[in-house]
Parts: structure tokens; C-alpha cells; sequence
């Protein structure tokens, strides 16, 4: 009777749980079980994505060529100009030449280089130089320009040349001898009826609105600009 009634008292002297306490007990079983599955679930998805690269579809061949084109006209503009710094050239840039005037005052002055970007049209000899036929804009005018070439200098400049583009662009720096502007001259032909050669006649018009700059000089230094060949497609 001793022994089971100590039992008794034992078992009767325990607290019963409250409802507070029973969710507390439940919320850490829970976050015990859980929590863990989370956890797990949440690195593997991180290590899975972090080991797959994500693949970019395949540039077209014209993507690849103007993304490379888009980078060498950067250079390009880069090279021109800090070659024309270097050699303190007098630049088309330059927004206080509005008239042809100005530029020739500015050369007789300071005795400056000229800068000029351009295209190479054609090329001749002249005795033992060459003279490259450029055509471009200087100061937002239409510009021509002969630049005479030593043998030397030639040879290494027509290396540079794709002669298979039509494209030949390049900064040329030059000491000018002669400089003038002139009007656009037209032809406006007109047929009086006839059928022969005779009864064409033409009208010849200057163009007054419309002004190009003639540039004439030496060559003192250039940069061909670089472009994509076709070989590379």
C-alpha cells in the first residue's frame, strides 16, 4: 500500500500541460522537421543553377561583324584624333571656321598642318611622287583634297590598303600649298526635238548654296582606318 500509494502521489503532483504549451512543443517539432527540408531544398536549387551557365543563342554572322566594325570605329576615331593632337593639326572640328578665309588666315599665322578624314579615290604619279586623290568633309563642308606622297611613304601606305573595298578611309596631316573653295558647277542638258548630237544643248549652272573645299599639300603623317575584312565571315 506504501509503495503504490508514493506511486500515486507521484503521478497526481504532476502539472498538467497548458494549450500555450502544447503549440510551443508543436511549433518546435515542426521547425525541427521542416526547416531542415527548406533549407536543403533552397542550397540544391542554388548549387544546381550556379553550376549551369546560362547558354546566349548564337550571334548571326552580320551581328558578329558590326559588334567588331562598332569597336575598330572607336579605335579609329581615337587613333585620328590623337594623332592630329600630336602634331598640333588644325582639325575640321574646329567650330570658328565658317569660311575658307579663315582657314587660310590661320595657316599663314601659326603655320599649322591641316587634318584631314577622308577616302581615297584614286591615285597618281606626278615624276617621282604619288598623289593621293581624296574625297571627305572638313568642317561640314564637302572637301577634295591632291596630298603628294614620297616613294618611300607610298609603298608602305598601299600595304595598308583593301583593295578589295572601296572603302580606303583614313586621317591624313598635311602641310597645305594651296587652298581654295568653289561652287558647284551643273549640267542641265536639254533635247530641242531632234534626233542627233547637234540637237542637244546643255545649260551650265553654278550652285551657289552648295560650296567644296580644295585642299592641295604634303603629307606629313596618316592613319589608315581599320575595318572588318570579308575574309573574317
Amino acid at each position: 500500500m506504501f509503495v503504490g500509494r508514493r506511486a500515486l502521489n507521484t503521478h497526481t503532483n504532476a502539472k498538467p500541460q497548458t494549450l500555450a504549451a502544447i503549440l510551443s512543443d508543436t511549433l518546435k517539432l515542426w521547425h525541427m522537421t521542416t526547416f531542415p527540408k527548406i533549407l536543403f531544398l533552397f542550397i540544391s536549387v542554388a548549387f544546381l543553377s550556379c553550376g549551369q551557365e546560362k547558354e546566349e543563342p548564337a550571334k548571326e554572322k552580320w551581328e558578329v561583324r558590326y559588334d567588331k566594325q562598332k569597336q575598330l570605329d572607336t579605335l579609329n576615331k581615337t587613333e585620328a584624333s590623337n594623332l592630329a593632337l600630336r602634331l598640333n593639326a588644325i582639325s575640321g572640328k574646329d567650330s570658328t571656321l565658317k569660311f575658307t578665309y579663315q582657314l587660310q588666315e590661320v595657316i599663314q599665322k601659326d603655320n599649322q598642318p591641316v587634318s584631314f578624314i577622308g577616302n581615297i579615290t584614286d591615285i597618281t604619279k606626278v615624276d617621282s611622287n604619288y598623289v593621293l586623290k581624296i574625297y571627305g568633309t572638313f568642317a561640314k563642308q564637302d572637301c577634295f583634297g591632291e596630298i603628294s606622297v614620297s616613294s618611300d611613304v607610298f609603298q608602305k601606305l598601299y600595304s595598308q590598303l583593301d583593295l578589295k573595298s572601296p572603302i580606303r578611309k583614313g586621317c591624313f596631316i598635311f602641310k597645305p600649298t594651296r587652298i581654295k573653295s568653289s561652287s558647284l558647277l551643273t549640267i542641265d542638258p536639254e533635247v530641242s526635238g531632234g534626233e542627233t548630237i547637234d540637237d542637244v544643248t546643255t545649260d551650265l549652272t553654278y550652285d551657289f548654296n552648295d560650296v567644296i573645299l580644295f585642299f592641295k599639300g604634303n603629307l606629313i603623317d596618316y592613319y589608315m582606318y581599320k575595318r572588318v575584312s570579308k575574309d573574317e565571315d
